[in-house]
């Protein structure tokens, strides 16, 4: 429900990465002369969603499908926390594309 409410209405996010960015599960980017860095995320935008996005992530590992074994193989290489933030948002995708329209 948390999720639902912090959304509201889809079509105001022309894809999933503005949801993402709306979120705040985007890194930082600063760029000069030519190099760019890419740092934590940003924590921008709704705190609320982002803090649901990334509890029902925790759980991502679990699944048996392909987000789960790739949650897996990215906490093993990266870390659990990193992992958590990658795979909430991997979930904006998957909200965005099975979010009902109209």
């Amino acid at each position: 429900m948390t999720i639902r409410a912090e959304i509201g209405v889809i079509e105001r996010f022309p894809d999933a990465a503005h949801l993402a960015s709306y979120a705040g599960l985007v890194p930082r980017v600063s760029g000069t002369g030519g190099r760019v860095r890419y740092g934590a995320i940003t924590k921008r935008g709704s705190s609320w969603l982002r803090w649901a996005l990334v509890e029902a992530a925790i759980h991502a590992t679990r699944r048996r499908d392909e987000v789960g074994r790739w949650a897996r193989q990215l906490a093993l290489k990266h870390g659990g926390l990193k992992a958590r933030v990658a795979c909430a948002r991997a979930l904006c995708g998957e909200i965005y594309r099975t979010w009902p329209r109209g």
